[in-house]
């Protein structure tokens, strides 16, 4: 039980540094429809996309 604990452990601290320089990576100055746009897929945003 312990080692899946450690396990979980690890992988959250990789998560965590992960996510972290990516947000490092978005410049702080974009617009934030920009960078919305950058986050969506277009097949979910329903502004009638070609991706479907």
């Amino acid at each position: 039980m312990d080692d899946i604990k450690a396990k979980i452990a690890a992988l959250t601290k990789q998560l965590t540094a992960l996510s972290s320089s990516v947000s490092a990576n978005v410049p702080k100055n974009a617009p934030r429809a920009k960078e919305a746009n950058y986050l969506s897929f277009p097949r979910y945003s329903g502004s009638g996309d070609k991706l479907t």
